[in-house]
């Protein structure tokens, strides 16, 4: 009986599994972002996209309870025991992560939409493993998925009326304002993703024209400049 408990699956097995997952995670991941970039508005790339965001979302924990399921019969009394102590420790994060696949589900909760949630009005500019990022006039706020389900949460509707600012950047020697500029502002949170950052580049400076979403991040958007090197103001 032991021979059999401890023999069940292998690690070759455990390994070769891994691979398989990851490989079949990153497929439909990277086909989901290829077919986001295809200049095409039709209802059959809705309806793609949309299938695409539910399975990536319920693949994640299915794989890894399939993952771990293996990994305990690999050796069923030690690797039980560690599994146990693990989701003790981890019960709370697990939980947690958990409460994120059904928010994301349907799909609602998405970077660029605008959420209330207690007195936190914004919009979110991150979703991740345990929580959103959610940007609002006084700055950036996490909350976890676990507090939205339990606290409730409202989407507020679209609102087109963004704050479009423009800075002059001084031109540093040893940066590429037309590169690394437009990497830095694509990175920033407090910019408003749905319109383009336009650079014009000048022979001592460049001109920047973006939108951001609230006006209050003109300070922060700023100071993240000049953290990194450039020195910019309002135009």
């Amino acid at each position: 009986m032991d021979e059999n408990l401890t023999h069940i699956f292998t690690w070759e097995q455990f390994t070769k599994l891994i691979v398989l997952l990851i490989v079949a995670y990153w497929f439909f991941k990277l086909l989901k972002k290829g077919l986001e970039k295809i200049p095409m508005f039709s209802e059959f790339k809705n309806i793609a996209l949309t299938l695409l965001h539910k399975f990536l979302t319920v693949f994640q924990p299915l794989a890894f309870i399939i993952a771990l399921s293996v990994f305990a019969f690999i050796n069923p009394l030690l690797h039980g025991v560690i599994m146990g102590l693990v989701l003790l420790f981890s019960f709370l994060h697990l939980k947690n992560y958990l409460s994120g696949r059904l928010v994301l589900l349907d799909g609602t909760i998405t970077p660029g939409k605008r959420i209330r949630y207690n007195d936190i009005s914004g919009t979110i500019t991150r979703c991740g493993h345990l929580g959103i990022q959610v940007l609002s006039s006084s700055g950036i706020n996490h909350i976890s998925y676990s507090n939205l389900l339990n606290k409730g949460y409202t989407i507020i509707p679209d609102d087109p009326g963004s704050f479009s600012c423009k800075m002059i950047v001084e031109n540093d020697e040893e940066k590429k304002p037309a590169d690394c500029l437009k990497d830095l502002l694509a990175e920033s949170p407090y910019i408003d993703t749905n319109f383009s950052c336009k650079i014009e580049s000048k022979e001592t400076y460049s001109m920047v024209h973006c939108h951001l979403y609230f006006p209050e991040n003109l300070p922060e958007l700023l100071e993240t400049l000049k953290e990194s090197g450039y020195n910019a103001k309002r135009a």
